[in-house]
């Protein structure tokens, strides 16, 4: 479980940081 949330949190954490708004819409940061 901890090798899922870290993978989770690393994956999403860079993608989602930088460009939140320009890579995915609202619709996943809602």
């Amino acid at each position: 479980m901890v090798i899922l949330k870290s993978l989770s949190d690393d994956e999403i954490s860079p993608p989602v940081s930088p460009m939140p708004l320009s890579s995915l819409p609202p619709v996943i940061h809602d």
